[in-house]
């Protein structure tokens, strides 16, 4: 039996799929099986991309979705049919760097309590070219467990699940969702296991116009927004859609226009989330402490995240890479760094 088995579902995505397949074959861990699970109604080019591969190398199993499951549902066969110890995300338009595996499934070999490790990731664009690297991953699971009240900082194709772990405690994708199902699912874990952030880069994570940031933008709001919801009432506190919509516009769906209602907002909820969690002791306080200063950035650097966020905006909209590495790259570092890094 293999002792890792990578988990990669399809649907379309032609022009990266050869390379995100490539990048699994050339793994310097060669202990592996790979499923592909490809939906229905996949293309028929990238169909027979996935054919010609599978014919060349055994390693590769082949799921054919016979009618449309959605990414949850394509998600969880890939884990049942999974005979590994471990079990690896991989996505048909990202490339992982030939260590990830090795690197990981030793990780999990050392760290017997970690159910689910993620690595740090650089973004590409759709040529391949890097556009940023994003650092600000803690590598404390009780800091990772309460930053994740708010957002999905984990890059989901960077994952590696143990296996026998994720079945105990039915660590399943819930297929009701149809997008930001891992968001939900890492909160889930979060509170019943350890999940565990490796310092390595052993992904490429890429950018592009057909990138989920920009097909399922509003899937994605409104389904973070429900994930949102279960958090704060694990807690015991119950907010409105609206309360919701502010809370979320905060992470990936920020508007210019209201930033002064998030602030008075998260200003008000600040308060109740470190009450009621001195009562339930759900989070690490300190921890909890540094994620609610993480989400009053608004506050704290007002004027850099107002530009960060126009440009953001424009850049999503024109699916501009430079624009968008440029918004990223001012919002961690300032428009000192900025202006320098244009200037040279």
């Amino acid at each position: 039996m293999p002792r890792v088995s990578v988990v990669m579902p399809v649907y379309n995505g032609e022009n990266f799929l050869p390379q995100a397949i490539e990048s699994i074959l050339a793994q310097t861990f060669i202990d592996f099986e790979f499923i592909i699970i490809c939906e229905y109604g996949t293309n028929q080019t990238s169909l027979a991309i996935v054919a010609e591969y599978a014919e060349k190398d055994s390693r590769i199993t082949v799921l054919q979705n016979a009618s449309m499951q959605g990414i949850a549902a394509s998600l969880n066969r890939g884990l049942y049919a999974a005979n590994g110890d471990y079990i690896a995300r991989m996505d048909g338009d990202d490339i992982a760097l030939p260590e990830r595996l090795k690197t990981q499934a030793q990780f999990m070999d050392e760290n017997p309590d970690a159910a689910i490790c993620a690595s740090r990731a650089t973004y590409i664009s759709k040529a391949g070219k890097r556009l940023y690297h994003k650092d600000n991953l803690s590598e404390n699971p009780e800091q990772a467990k309460a930053d994740l009240l708010f957002f999905c900082f984990i890059h989901h194709p960077s994952v590696m699940f143990r296996k026998n772990m994720l079945f105990r405690h039915s660590l399943f994708y819930d297929e009701t969702y149809t997008a930001a199902e891992d968001h939900e699912l890492w909160c889930r874990a979060s509170h019943l296991t350890k999940i565990a952030i490796m310092p390595e880069v052993l992904l490429k994570y890429r950018w592009h116009a057909k990138s989920s940031y920009h097909t399922d933008g509003d899937a994605q709001a409104g389904q973070t927004v429900r994930t949102m919801r279960s958090n704060l009432e694990r807690l015991g506190i119950a907010a409105s859609e609206a309360e919701l919509r502010y809370l979320q516009r905060t992470t990936c769906q920020e508007s210019f226009r209201d930033y002064r209602d998030v602030e008075r907002l998260l200003d008000s909820f600040r308060c109740l989330i470190l009450e009621k969690n001195r009562e339930l002791k759900l989070y690490d306080e300190e921890c909890l402490e540094k994620t609610l200063s993480k989400r009053m950035y608004w506050k704290h650097h007002r004027i850099r995240r107002w530009a960060a966020v126009m440009l953001k905006s424009i850049a999503k909209a024109m699916s501009n890479e430079k624009l968008f590495s440029s918004a990223i790259y001012l919002e961690l570092n300032g428009f000192a760094a900025l202006l320098g890094r244009a200037l040279t």
